[in-house]
């Protein structure tokens, strides 16, 4: 029998707690996978945090601490959570560039872990010990410094200058065209052929019209005045045929010795034969 002046020892949870018959809604059933998946985050988190490694074992504490794990897990997990989230350093990360105009798309990498993409003024959680930072932005160099962190350590300012990257190289140039040799040779034979049939060409017709108008029309001219008018015309006829034969050869050697992009599938074709001569392009399509 508890007496009247006995009842303000009693707990005040003892007298609030409602009998097993009141309604009370029991904790829904858990599966086997459930509480293997809450004990292994738990054990893994421990082993993480001993390691000094209090990002990963941050994230194992808060899966182990959810209500869907047994109470006796998920009590030690918010515990441990808690030491946790006292020995967790942080940093406050500001960047500018080589004017001193500050930055703010910086990629922050710990370790080669990205912990943040953008500066936006808040602490950035990072583990403690010795960690290679490595600060990255558009149009800068790449910065890395070893820094010592420790533990408990909030707010840590970390500020860097990032210098600007060097202007990217000119595209290559293609190198200048030079003909070749042979080029020259025969576009010179070309040329001279050229003047050659020019000056045989209008000599030997002039002197066969005054050929012609001297005794051509009444066919009495003699052989030796016949004969130069002839070698005049045919000294033309060899001069054309030089300079185009020339000029073919003067094609075909600068077309095999100059290869660009824009020959590419080209091939030039020469043929010399007695009595016969061929120049010619192949082109791939």
């Amino acid at each position: 029998m508890v007496h009247a002046e006995d009842a303000g020892t009693v707990p005040a949870s003892a007298l609030a707690a409602p009998s097993p018959t009141a309604g009370a809604v029991a904790p829904a059933p858990r599966n086997d996978e459930t509480v293997a998946a809450c004990v292994n985050a738990a054990e893994t988190a421990q082993r993480e945090q001993s390691a000094h490694r209090l990002r990963s074992a941050r994230s194992l504490l808060l899966a182990c601490a959810q209500t869907t794990c047994p109470a006796i897990v998920r009590n030690d997990c918010a515990t441990w959570l808690s030491e946790v989230d006292r020995l967790m350093p942080s940093v406050v990360v500001q960047a500018r560039d080589a004017n001193g105009n500050e930055l703010l798309d910086v990629r922050v990498i710990v370790d080669g872990e990205l912990v943040t993409s953008h500066l936006d003024g808040l602490a950035v959680d990072v583990d403690p010990g010795r960690q290679l930072f490595r600060f990255e932005a558009a149009g800068t160099l790449p910065l890395e410094q070893q820094i010592l962190i420790r533990e408990g350590e909030k707010g840590r300012s970390l500020v860097v200058s990032l210098a600007p990257a060097p202007p990217l190289p000119p595209p290559p140039r293609e190198p200048a065209r030079r003909a070749p040799p042979l080029t020259h040779v025969f576009g010179g034979l070309a040329i001279a052929g050229t003047a050659g049939l020019t000056y045989f060409g209008l000599r030997g017709r002039a002197d066969a019209a005054n050929l012609w108008d001297d005794c051509g029309k009444t066919k009495s001219c003699s052989r030796s005045e016949v004969a130069p008018v002839r070698r005049e015309l045919a000294a033309a006829d060899v001069s054309l045929g030089v300079g185009l034969l020339s000029l073919g050869a003067a094609i075909f050697f600068y077309l095999r010795d100059q290869p660009s992009r824009s020959h590419q599938g080209v091939k030039p074709d020469l043929l010399l034969a007695p009595g016969a001569a061929r120049f010619g392009v192949q082109a791939a399509f």
